[in-house]
């Protein structure tokens, strides 16, 4: 993998075939030097059969090709990328991980690298691996056989939906064993088919515009329409109510407050049911409540005397942690100077060359004395 990637990002050592390389120019993803990580990433999320970590020469990194004639025109090869990268987007998804552009070759071409998603096999997104593995059971050589047709077809596939429609044939001369002159008529056959492909997008975009123009004009005319119909109704409703006789319109009217006040009458017995329910709760929530004052008022007292208690005790659990600061520096002080006596007498004792204490303990007690006298600033005197 590493001198694939070596050769495609033009590592010297690695690119004896191009006479000037260039660096390549990057039309999606990330650099070429991040992919070996990426797969590395990949491998540690997988496992064999046994639980056992993926193998150093595991296939982890699908690449491939996709090349122009030399001399393509400017405008058509930039199609062919834009073509392309789009297919390769479309069919990988997130497994495209980078294409790149090479334009120091006589055909200009693309590279493209694909990584399988965290916990998928590789033969996933092989096209070819993926079939043989669907006869794992087969014989070689019905393997080999399912792996070289589903590589066709992925050859078909592109070809139909790129090659195709960027004038290019899907087989070379000397696969048919055509003539130089037969395939330059197929080509341009196939240059004509292309033509033809645009031109019908372009009038099948139009066709869509109108399409789409004179939906809206349906839309807005169906809309006045049925505003104009609410209209035509209402007022035909009102002139049918004005052409009655004055007795008509008063029993109509009547019996339309009759059935507003039935409804209403029905609205008030729902909300007096509510209102009912609603009071009965209030009495039972008032009742728990009297009952929890009662109880607060007889806990206050010993909450206040309790609060009172735990006043007292942070007074004297200041006071005792005052006095242990006390002692404790005292105790910090003396210590001090217990050393400090120490090790001055350790000096003394190398300075005079005196003997050891336990052979002399007069001498012994004396410097103690003097020294502590002198490093104190005491008035101890030395009595034996």
């Amino acid at each position: 993998m590493s001198s694939i990637l070596a050769e495609a990002s033009r590592t010297p050592g690695n690119i004896p075939h191009v006479a000037n390389p260039q660096l390549p120019l990057y039309l999606y993803g990330r650099p070429l030097s991040e992919l070996e990580a990426a797969c590395d990433l990949w491998a540690i999320t997988l496992k064999d059969a046994r639980g056992r970590n993926m193998r150093k020469d595991a296939l982890c990194l699908l690449a491939g090709v996709i090349s122009a004639p030399a001399g393509i025109e400017r405008e058509a090869w930039e199609k062919l990328k834009k073509d392309s990268v789009s297919w390769l987007r479309k069919k990988y998804g997130d497994r495209l991980q980078t294409v790149v552009e090479h334009v120091d070759e006589a055909n200009p071409h693309l590279h493209f690298y694909c990584i399988p998603l965290r916990g998928e096999r590789f033969d996933q997104i092989h096209d070819g691996k993926k079939a043989a593995a669907m006869k794992k059971q087969w014989p070689k050589g019905e393997q080999n056989a399912a792996y070289r047709k589903a590589m066709r077809a992925w050859q078909d596939e592109f070809s139909a939906d790129v090659g195709i429609p960027n004038g290019m044939s899907r087989f070379g001369p000397r696969k048919r064993r055509l003539s130089r002159d037969a395939w330059r008529q197929e080509q341009h056959a196939y240059g004509r088919i292309a033509t033809s492909l645009a031109a019908s997008h372009e009038l099948a975009g139009g066709a869509k515009a109108q399409a789409a123009e004179i939906l809206r004009h349906a839309k807005s005319n169906a809309a006045a329409l049925h505003s104009n119909t609410i209209k035509t109704a209402e007022f035909n409703a009102l002139h049918a109510f004005a052409k009655k006789n004055i007795l008509a319109r008063i029993i109509e009217m009547i019996t339309g407050f009759a059935r507003d006040n039935t409804a209403l009458r029905q609205k008030t017995k729902s909300l007096e049911r509510k209102l009912s329910g609603q009071s009965t709760r209030a009495v039972k929530y008032y009742d728990q409540a009297s009952k929890y004052s009662k109880i607060l008022n007889k806990v206050r007292p010993a909450y206040t005397e309790l609060s009172e208690t735990v006043g007292h005790l942070k007074i004297i659990n200041r006071n005792l942690l005052s006095d242990l600061d006390v002692e404790r520096e005292g105790r910090s002080i003396a210590e001090n100077k217990l050393i400090r006596a120490l090790s001055n007498i350790k000096v003394l004792q190398a300075e005079a060359d005196i003997e050891p204490e336990s052979a002399n303990p007069v001498r012994r007690d004396k410097i103690l004395c003097e020294e502590y006298r002198s490093g104190l600033g005491s008035d101890v005197s030395y009595r034996r």
